[in-house]
């Protein structure tokens, strides 16, 4: 389906080649670099002009034209881009260690955006939890949690962590966070226990 209006994947763009930029110039420390994407989220998050609207609504022209604005300034966009730097460094000293990637987790993710929209200067951290599996279905892919605090949590097959990747058994112990999503409680970083 075409589109008359482009300008978030103009946004985009620019966004991505501003970022590059910094880098080039020594503005941010090259090893951010596997992050670039996080900080854009985050640049994102603390320089956005209100909720960021369906992409296919007349809203977000509007909303794209502020983060274009901040691109365009480089002072601007690098003080920005500092900042969301600070964010991520504050998160990775706090949030729960995993054995993936942090930049590839839901809890590292979640961390990070709230605190980009909290605008403090201490990341969010997300405590693990204990629990047994309930269930788990191979079929549909996803299972419940037993904490052991007596919670259920629903969690998904690609929340699964560690050696057990996609896979966990009835009764087996595993350690997890609890994030918000829309729906509601789900369990991320599922890793199973010894």
């Amino acid at each position: 389906m075409y589109r008359s209006d482009p300008s978030d994947y103009f946004a985009s763009g620019l966004g991505l080649a501003t970022v590059e930029r910094l880098f080039l110039d020594g503005l941010l420390p090259r090893w951010l670099r596997q992050f670039k994407y996080q900080l854009l989220m985050v640049y994102r998050l603390q320089n956005e002009s209100g909720e960021l609207p369906h992409l296919s609504s007349k809203q977000i022209e509007k909303y794209c034209e502020v983060l274009i604005r901040g691109f365009d300034d480089q002072c601007k966009a690098a003080a920005g881009f500092v900042k969301a730097s600070e964010v991520i460094e504050t998160a990775l000293k706090t949030t729960v260690d995993s054995r993936e990637p942090p930049e590839r987790t839901k809890v590292f993710t979640v961390s990070l955006s709230t605190q980009a929209k909290r605008g403090s200067g201490e990341a969010g951290t997300v405590a693990k939890l204990s629990g047994t599996v309930k269930w788990f279905s191979t079929v549909k892919w996803f299972g419940f949690i037993t904490a052991d605090n007596g919670k259920e949590v629903y969690f998904r097959s690609t929340s699964i962590a560690g050696e057990s990747y996609g896979y966990l058994e009835k009764g087996q112990r595993v350690k997890f966070a609890v994030i918000e999503t829309p729906r509601g409680e789900e369990a991320a970083d599922v890793e199973a226990s010894n």
